[in-house]
């Protein structure tokens, strides 16, 4: 089905109105703020004590724009090596045009033209290539073009995109660091949806839907900051708000920028736009101003005001020295010149002041998922995988759900066995070990379990799992778990409190079935979770969330004193969540989930614990798998797990599964993808 896109301007501001009385009638009834009557000055910032940004000569008009087309979108795109301005019509569809300038006007040079009806613009380019993106005026249905740098935009194909399921009243585009295109798609209403439109390793389209947006009504304009990933969202009567534009990791958000009384806007802003590296511009239908970044991109500043001889602004754009201004009253464009210097100091004052993006890192793909969990929230949070002793495919993935119980996956991703064990954290798995002398060889499971602070116990017969025991611990809130087995007639386990402490038990099998007695208890100053053992080495690495990972001798009677071998800071960021261990053909390394920035480090799993490097997961168009992001545990082997996995796997928790938007669920990644990533 087609929804018209702002069928008339009377329609759109009908709704418009709608939007601004509710709000402001219940923010007075809320608050009981005063000022609430009084009438909006038509100056968009207080200026007072503010340095000019832009040269407040008067505007000049751009000639050679004819009145009656219904203008109603500005960008800038490369034309030749030459950036050109880009200008949508209702009426005169998109044209191309180049502005040649002396001290008295402004003309335009038209390059190329594409019929038809067209609203809303947006652009972005590479060195290689260059993408326009726009929306049909009548159906709202967004259309992409894409061309390489030497030729001409508009004699691209034009690409319509999938119709979305609302009207879409604001349209903004997103380059990564990885040169992947996506788009936000916003209704004005509180919703939209983000795209991934370029899959930057394929260099083709994709057009997949990473996730729904949840924005406030009267969200009706959008720009995105690629320098700090920052999506800026206007909202009429409040200001900008800035939410992450990546797509993995939390939705959240920072007023920065606020209409009075919460901040110095004056005027109702009904538009923003990224005109330069960590700066927007903020316009209302009568002024605008031109806004930095600053203060980790969670407030932003004024630089100046922008005095303009408009009579509605409608859309802004900057190329080469001046700001581009489409005037929809007038049916025009106008223009201000900017002051370059100015703004090249003012970038650098952003980026002294704004912290630094994340690290760019090697990107590898999942090659398989499980399903999502049954419900949102905070509930997958680590695996474990057993190897099946004959028939490698046949491997198993346990994945613990810590408001059920425990899941079992094959190596496919499908579910094959659900286990109501409880609130079940972490697990951890060890293959052949005998409980006791004259007892067989058994796979064992065991699990940290919330519901009663216990130690829970499966077996695992053939890929079959159950429970067989529930031991006691006597800790007040049980967290991690690790198992470790340093020959197969011993098994011991590691369980660990949320205050710090630890719990050494050397699993045992009597009559009564499995049990354990208590052989060692030591503590770190802070919340630890994650820990793995060495069964060749014995030693035992334990991740303090904020503060590193620690080495300790895992063997009953060794010393309870640790050291910090991997310390959080420029590689490891907070909180350190899931280790692993893997020795193959390819190396032996120590796998740590850095949760605060969504990568994973690699180390030296031997002394002095070097670090190798680090990755992420992206996002797979083929198989239609998201990324990872705000991992918890994570489990490898280096077994070769057939064709898919021929030198090992990993399994990664998702914190927030994508692609589309679904509860939490985990991701099957290929050893062998990760170190050739890391060799290129």
């Amino acid at each position: 089905m087609n929804y018209q896109h702002n069928k008339t301007h009377t329609t759109t501001t009908t709704k418009n109105l709608v939007r601004r009385s509710t709000s402001i009638a219940l923010i007075c009834a809320i608050t009981g703020l005063l000022g609430c009557n009084s009438t909006s000055q038509k100056t968009l910032y207080d200026t007072t004590d503010n340095q000019p940004l832009y040269a407040q000569s008067a505007s000049a008009s751009v000639s050679n724009i004819k009145a009656g087309n219904k203008l109603s979108g500005l960008a800038v795109v490369t034309h030749k090596g030459r950036q050109v301005m880009a200008i949508a019509s209702e009426k005169a569809g998109i044209t191309l045009a180049a502005i040649n300038s002396d001290s008295q006007a402004l003309n335009t040079q038209v390059i190329s033209q594409l019929k038809g009806s067209y609203g809303l613009l947006d652009s972005r380019q590479t060195s290689q290539r260059q993408w326009l993106i726009t929306a049909d005026a009548q159906t709202g249905q967004p259309v992409i073009f894409s061309a390489t740098q030497d030729s001409d935009l508009m004699s691209a194909a034009a690409t319509a995109l999938r119709e979305t399921r609302f009207q879409t009243d604001a349209l903004c585009l997103y380059l990564d660091k990885q040169n992947n295109l996506f788009a936000f798609m916003l209704d004005g209403y509180g919703g939209g949806e983000m795209r991934w439109l370029w899959d930057a390793r394929k260099d083709s389209l994709v057009d997949i839907t990473v996730k729904q947006l949840s924005l406030p009504p009267g969200s009706e304009s959008c720009a995105v900051d690629d320098a700090s990933a920052a999506l800026l969202v206007a909202e009429e009567e409040f200001g900008v708000w800035q939410y992450p534009a990546e797509p993995e990791g939390a939705w959240q958000r920072h007023l920065v920028a606020a209409v009075k009384p919460w901040g110095k806007v004056q005027a109702s802003p009904i538009g923003v736009k990224a005109i330069a590296p960590y700066h927007f511009a903020l316009f209302s239908e009568q002024g605008a101003a031109v806004y930095r970044l600053n203060n980790k991109g969670t407030h932003a500043e004024v630089v100046a005001p922008v005095k303009l001889n408009a009579q509605e602004i409608a859309d802004v754009a900057w190329l080469n020295d001046k700001l581009l201004v489409l005037d929809e009253a007038a049916d025009t464009i106008v223009s201000a010149p900017l002051a370059v210097k100015k703004i090249e100091k003012s970038i650098a004052t952003a980026k002294q002041q704004l912290a630094p993006l994340p690290a760019v890192y090697p990107t590898v793909m999942a090659k398989a998922q499980t399903p999502a969990m049954q419900r949102r929230g905070d509930a997958a949070d680590d695996p474990a995988i057993w190897v099946h002793p004959t028939h490698p495919e046949k491997s198993l993935v346990l994945g613990t759900n810590k408001k059920w119980g425990l899941f079992v996956y094959d190596l496919q991703g499908n579910e094959t066995q659900a286990i109501a064990t409880g609130h079940i954290n972490n697990v951890d798995i060890r293959q052949g070990v005998r409980l006791a002398p004259n007892k067989k060889a058994q796979d064992i499971a065991i699990a940290s379990n919330r519901s009663d602070n216990t130690l829970t116990v499966y077996t695992l017969n053939n890929g079959h799992v159950k429970q067989v025991a529930n031991i006691a611990t006597g800790l007040n809130d049980v967290y991690g778990v690790c198992l470790y087995a340093p020959n197969k007639q011993a098994l011991y386990a590691f369980i660990n409190d949320k205050d710090g402490r630890f719990k050494q038990y050397q699993l045992i099998e009597n009559t009564a079935g499995i049990d354990a007695n208590l052989v060692r208890e030591f503590h770190l100053d802070s919340q630890p979770e994650a820990c793995v053992a060495n069964d060749a080495t014995g030693e035992l690495f334990i991740g303090e969330e904020d503060a590193g990972v620690w080495l300790f001798e895992a063997n009953p009677t060794a010393s309870i004193s640790g050291r910090l071998i991997a310390a959080v800071g420029d590689v490891l960021v907070a909180d350190v969540e899931g280790l692993g261990l893997i020795n193959n053909a390819l190396g032996n390394y120590l796998v740590v989930s850095s949760q605060g920035d969504n990568s994973y480090a690699i180390y030296q799993a031997e002394a002095p614990y070097n670090y190798v490097g680090s990755f992420r997961v992206g996002l797979n168009s083929d198989n239609q798998i998201d990324g990872t992001s705000e991992t918890d545990g994570i489990a490898i082997t280096g077994a070769a797990l057939g064709d898919h996995y021929p030198q090992g796997l990993l399994v990664i928790q998702d914190g927030f599964n994508l692609m589309p938007n679904q509860p939490q669920n985990f991701k099957y990644v290929s050893w062998q993808d990760v170190i050739n990533d890391l060799a290129k």
